[in-house]
Parts: C-alpha cells; sequence; structure tokens
C-alpha cells in the first residue's frame, strides 16, 4: 500500500483447515481460546449461538447479534443459573491475558501463527532486498 503498510490474508492453520472463514483469534486451539478465565468469563465461537441467540448446547447463556463475529466477545448474557454473571470475556482482555501471561493464559501454542510469521518474514526479506 506504500509507507511500509501490507496486508495479507492471514493462512489457514493446519487446524483450522475445515474452516471457510478465520479471524486471528483462530490461530490459537479451541482448548486455549474457548477456556475460561478466573471469573468464570470466556470468548465464544458465533456457531455456539442458533439464530434465535440461544446457546446449540443449550448453556444458560443467550446472544444477541452474532452475525457480525465469528468469534463472540460481546452481547452475550447469562440466563438461568448464569443470569447476572459475567460470562463472556472481550477480545483485549483475552489478548491482555496472553500478553501478560495471566492464568491460565500463560502458555499458547503458537504453532497456528507460523502462516503468519512466514509472511511477515518475507515481508521483510522483500524490504530488505529492496534496499540493496
Amino acid at each position: 500500500h506504500g509507507n511500509n503498510v501490507y496486508s495479507f490474508c492471514l493462512p489457514v492453520p493446519a487446524h483450522r483447515v475445515d474452516r471457510t472463514q478465520i479471524c486471528i483469534e483462530h490461530l490459537y486451539h479451541d482448548d486455549f481460546l474457548f477456556q475460561k478465565d478466573t471469573q468464570g468469563r470466556r470468548l465464544f465461537a458465533r456457531e455456539e449461538f442458533e439464530q434465535d441467540g440461544n446457546h446449540v448446547r443449550h448453556e444458560d447463556v443467550f446472544c444477541r447479534y452474532s452475525k457480525a463475529t465469528l468469534i463472540v466477545d460481546s452481547n452475550v448474557s447469562g440466563i438461568g443459573s448464569l443470569r447476572g454473571k459475567p460470562v463472556v470475556l472481550s477480545k483485549k482482555q483475552f489478548a491482555d491475558y496472553v500478553e501478560q501471561a495471566v492464568a491460565p493464559f500463560q502458555s499458547p501454542s503458537l504453532d497456528g501463527f507460523q502462516g503468519v510469521f512466514e509472511v511477515l518474514q518475507q515481508f521483510v526479506h522483500n524490504q530488505i532486498q529492496g534496499d540493496a
């Protein structure tokens, strides 16, 4: 794009080859991505919710407007036994936990990011070659 600004599509990691769409959070494995924090909050996948907002496995959560994103980090409310309790973790809080190595988010596998690292290495290599 100029001024050292680049864009690229996320390479689909081996553990997501069955998906037609991914977002950056999908580079993590599900067991890491959807774990709960110490307050019982977590991220949710859009496909965890039916069109009417009910959870497909009948967990005590309800989602409004889940079509806008692949990973849901808002508009999820506790119902039934979870009424009034925090249930959804924001993507920012998830990223902060990973960056700060807050349990249980302290040891992510980064193998899903390998394709991104390779693309970035190629950008750097091309930039260096262009400067030579």
